[in-house]
């Protein structure tokens, strides 16, 4: 059973459920004081966080590494439903709610992970060469840094637009690009 395999838990880091479980406790407790409907709302994103930890835990995610683009665009259609769709709250437009149920999630938070996994996964099928990435491939990953910036910016939400943005050219910058092209753009 994979839940046994020795090999699964030496990988586990058992020091951040003991720091991250008493917050969630606490904030359970003070949210339940103040209102029993947002506490009730709580537990299931608890619940929700719980399933998607174990899943990215459990899932042997090198063998489905194939699923990260078509996660990537998923959730860019779920930023452009925010423009059609989206609800506003304090004068943004940045949530959608699920029908029938009165939550609503934030799709530039889920863009955050798959935007760091396309980058990777991108970078895993070209690796650089020795002089770093040319100008084709940095336009190349212009095109998917910039796609989730510019929807993210419109919601307005410049922090999480700023986050997309700086790691990815952050992580260009890392992984090696031609010299030529940054001193082109501090040039512009």
């Amino acid at each position: 059973m994979i839940l046994l395999d020795r090999r699964l838990w030496s990988h586990f880091d058992f020091i951040s459920p003991c720091l991250i479980i008493p917050i969630i406790v606490l904030s359970h407790m003070l949210i339940s004081d103040s209102s029993d409907f947002l506490a009730s709302k709580q537990l299931v994103y608890f619940g929700f966080g719980a399933v998607a930890f174990l899943a990215f835990f459990l899932l042997p995610l090198r063998r489905l590494e194939w699923l990260i683009p078509l996660f990537f665009w998923f959730c860019v259609a779920l930023l452009l439903g925010v423009e059609f769709f989206g609800v506003s709250k304090l004068g943004a437009k940045r949530w959608l709610e699920i029908p029938f149920v009165h939550f609503t999630i934030q799709p530039s938070e889920i863009m955050k992970p798959a935007f760091i996994m396309m980058i990777a996964y991108l970078i895993k099928k070209r690796p650089p060469g020795p002089d770093g990435y040319g100008v084709k491939s940095f336009v190349k990953f212009s095109f998917y840094i910039m796609v989730p910036f510019a929807l993210i910016l419109k919601e307005p939400d410049l922090g999480s637009a700023l986050i997309l943005l700086i790691s990815g050219y952050g992580i260009l910058f890392l992984v090696g690009v031609d010299k030529r092209i940054w001193i082109t753009l501090a040039a512009i």
